[in-house]
């Protein structure tokens, strides 16, 4: 079942990846893409944010601030976190 792959996906890995390879936008830009369909299931929500995973996306937002598409994936993988917009402003 997809749950079951789901919860198979090392995040630290991505998070280890993304922290690692911070100056590499496209790197981002897939880790938190992987982060936003990995965050929907609450399980690994949870270990996102435990992992640090809010500050690796901010992160990564705050250094390619001009890259639209990095942008919008890191704001929807937020919102699959539950994070508010101004819960991080």
């Amino acid at each position: 079942s997809r749950k079951t792959i789901v919860k198979k996906i090392p995040i630290n890995l991505i998070l280890d990846a993304m922290k690692k390879h911070q100056e590499n936008s496209k790197v981002q830009e897939e880790g938190c893409g992987a982060l936003q369909n990995l965050a929907i299931n609450d399980d690994n929500r949870k270990t996102i944010v435990e992992e640090g995973g809010i500050k690796v996306i901010l992160d990564a937002m705050k250094r390619h601030n001009k890259d639209e598409n990095l942008q919008e994936k890191c704001r929807f993988t937020l919102s699959n976190l539950g994070v508010k917009e101004y819960d991080v402003a």
